[in-house]
């Protein structure tokens, strides 16, 4: 088979320039206290006029976005939220740790990510919120989703860990729901290594994600307003510093081409693969726009899944990755299935509301089907057509 392009390096001289001038500085706290902007200040104002938004808070991880924004909300212990099973566990632990309950919504067994009618099956007189996912970088469909919970006076966060340069028609992921939750870490298209934000069009909310993310220390309000009060509730660490600022402030305005050349060859991926017999590769709703943070297609059964995953993973020699879906089905997780959220066997959440919850006879066959028969495959902003037919030549090989 004729050989692939190799794919282009990650950094330049120019990003190692940037981590210079913050070293230079010596200072790597995300505040400065002589009146001058810090790398962070720049790269909030540089989020907030990229997604059109009024607020920012950062954050040191995805995880903590979400947890950072239902932490925001203030949800009584005890009360529900409807979250995806397949995603990440850090879209799930943050209920455990604001002493919340999951209850998993089934998914679409084409896109792998929760509808207005799998959460409306879902919701209850406890439910309080509501977490979706915007999975491989493909918007979910929100409008049912916002028009259900508005009506019912539920927030929505959306988990866009994937989906920086997505958008919903035509609006930046992140920015329709009550929050947004965003990562940078070492996988995304803008990295930090770690680090992520909120995002929110409310003043109180984003003031609640800034403080819950600095140990609830106010440092937006000045000590004469009346509102400055230092840890009057509890907040944890989760702050972003000058070096990982400064990255993103070089990264972000990369994110245009880089988004630009995934989904050239994400279309390209998707036409050459639509044709093909029981697949049903990875699509964007109505006129929105996936980023493609992955590639992910499904299969008409697991043996297929099988067969096709094998023949990509032979002789790959390092230029794409592919696995068995997103692997993470979480009401499947044996943590879950056994609450062990805590040491002693105890679940507070469970205890103050008076409710039992059973994660063992969770019935989601879509999502069952999905997490089966579907494959993930890393993108790449360097992949050329030569990349993209050679992968849907295997997949068109294993078919037949």
């Amino acid at each position: 088979m004729t050989s692939t392009p190799p794919l282009p390096a990650r950094f330049d001289q120019k990003t190692l320039d940037v981590i210079g001038s913050v070293l230079s500085s010596n200072h790597l706290f995300y505040r400065r206290f002589d009146g001058t902007k810090s790398f962070a200040d720049e790269a909030i104002e540089a989020f907030r006029n990229h997604l059109d938004i009024d607020y920012v808070a950062t954050t040191s991880s995805g995880t903590a976005s979400i947890h950072t924004a239902l932490a925001s909300l203030e949800i009584d212990a005890g009360m529900e939220v409807v979250v995806p099973p397949i995603t990440d566990v850090g879209g799930l632990m943050p209920a455990i740790f604001q002493n919340l309950i999951p209850v998993f919504a089934d998914v679409d067994r084409d896109s792998g990510m929760v509808t207005a009618e799998t959460i409306q099956a879902v919701l209850t007189e406890h439910t309080k919120a509501v977490i979706v996912m915007h999975h491989s970088g493909t918007p979910v469909d929100l409008d049912p989703i916002l028009a259900l919970c508005n009506e019912k006076n539920i927030p929505v966060i959306e988990d866009a860990a994937q989906a920086l340069g997505a958008t919903y028609k035509g609006k930046p992921c992140g920015t329709l729901g009550t929050l947004g939750a965003f990562s940078l870490n070492h996988w995304k298209h803008v990295t930090t290594g770690e680090g992520g934000f909120v995002a929110t069009r409310d003043r109180a909310l984003f003031e609640k994600c800034h403080h819950f993310a600095d140990k609830y220390w106010d440092r937006l309000n000045s000590p004469d307003s009346g509102k400055n009060v230092k840890n009057h509730r509890i907040g944890l660490n989760y702050r972003l510093n000058e070096l990982e600022s400064a990255l993103a402030l070089d990264q972000l305005p990369r994110l245009a081409d880089l988004v630009a050349r995934r989904k050239a060859a994400g279309d390209a991926l998707r036409y050459l693969l639509a044709g093909l017999p029981g697949v049903v590769p990875q699509s964007d709703p109505g006129d929105s726009s996936s980023s493609y943070f992955l590639f992910t297609f499904r299969l008409a059964d697991n043996a297929t899944r099988e067969a096709v995953l094998e023949r990509l993973l032979l002789d790959a020699s390092g230029r794409w990755d592919a696995s068995r879906g997103y692997q993470n089905l979480l009401h499947r997780y044996p943590v879950v299935q056994q609450k062990a959220f805590f040491p002693g066997g105890v679940w507070p959440a469970e205890v103050v509301s008076g409710r039992k919850y059973d994660y063992n006879n969770i019935q989601l066959p879509n999502a069952e089907f999905y997490h089966d028969t579907s494959i993930c495959m890393t993108l790449h902003q360097g992949f050329t057509h030569e990349h993209v037919k050679e992968i849907a030549d295997r997949v068109k090989s294993a078919l037949s």
